[in-house]
């Protein structure tokens, strides 16, 4: 995610077809883990649907002072991955109030409501976006209809089908309690099969797959095909951590995971206050110097992980406890 939000201000020339593919899936993954937490805590800490309500809207609440203090953007006028974050966590406590069928028809109709709506309405290379405005009303801005389009079919992360993503992950997360390994032959084959069949899939689809702003994710506009190729990516993922979870290498994730949020945020505003200026003024950087860059940030973020672990999160206030994961 990192990588994918910092190319359009950074990258000089475009990004490589395997570096698209590289920073394509970690957008689907921060929402199916987000998904497969809600399962995973409501098991384990016996949490209630307040918690994800009081959390979610926390998230929204976020996302939104990004928007407008970071970008400033007008929040909640299209979709951002905060906003779908957050609304998810208590929808995917709801999903876990029906009978197990119904979990599946319901997240397999988030699904089947995308292509219809796509195909009804159409989906737009650009998302909504407007600058703040001192006086300027939201109703003078944007139409109810153009509202609803950003977030149900063509934001930046619509509703239809990324909520289905995250009610993804909380069906796992049941096969989680009760098979905490994934290193075997069945998951394996399973996930083959799945990045095969999502590969000729993604071949035979006669669509153009945006680059929205400079952004190089490969999942403008959503398609099944994607999907099915990201179910397999993320499954393999899973496969090869199971194998041996406690190998070094995979240290600086979790120092990551453990305060996500934290991260996202800072990374965010790294990008604006010090890279978007440069963007503004025709500085941008060859891939090898980009990748420097990028691994410069990364190592930033990693040593502010690895301080905030150090803090003991448990004996901070609720409120600080909310970013660094404790």
């Amino acid at each position: 995610m990192v990588a994918s939000n910092l190319v359009p201000y950074t990258l000089a020339g475009g990004s490589p077809d395997w570096f698209r593919f590289y920073g394509t899936f970690a957008a689907p993954l921060f929402v199916f883990l987000a998904g497969m937490m809600v399962r995973l805590t409501g098991q384990l800490r016996k949490r209630n649907f307040g918690y994800y309500a009081i959390r979610g809207l926390a998230v929204v609440l976020v996302g939104a002072c990004i928007d407008a203090f970071v970008w400033g953007l007008v929040p909640f006028v299209s979709m951002d991955v905060l906003y779908l974050i957050g609304l998810a966590m208590p929808l995917c406590y709801l999903l876990g109030t029906f009978p197990i069928m119904w979990r599946y028809v319901i997240t397999i109709a988030i699904f089947a409501t995308m292509l219809l709506l796509q195909a009804e309405a159409g989906y737009r290379y650009a998302p909504n976006g407007f600058m703040l405005q001192a006086g300027l009303a939201l109703d003078e801005i944007i139409s109810q209809a153009e509202l609803a389009q950003g977030w149900l079919i063509d934001g930046w992360f619509p509703i239809f089908p990324w909520l289905g993503v995250a009610f993804a992950g909380y069906l796992v997360g049941d096969f989680r309690i009760k098979y905490p390994s994934f290193a075997n032959g069945k998951v394996l084959l399973a996930t083959l099969g799945s990045l095969a069949i999502g590969a000729w899939w993604w071949q035979a689809e006669p669509i153009e797959r945006f680059a929205r702003e400079g952004y190089p994710d490969l999942f403008y506009p959503p398609t099944l095909a994607f999907f099915c190729i990201a179910a397999g990516v993320l499954s393999l993922l899973f496969y090869i951590v199971d194998r041996n979870p406690q190998r070094r290498i995979y240290m600086p994730f979790k120092l990551y995971g453990k305060c996500s949020l934290l991260m996202y945020a800072l990374h965010v505003i790294c990008i604006s206050e010090f890279f978007v200026p440069l963007s503004y003024q025709g500085i941008k950087f060859a891939f090898v110097k980009f990748i420097w860059l990028y691994l410069g940030l990364m190592a930033i973020l990693l040593c502010v992980a690895f301080g905030v672990n150090k803090l003991k999160p448990k004996r901070l206030p609720a409120a600080i406890r909310f970013f660094v994961g404790g």
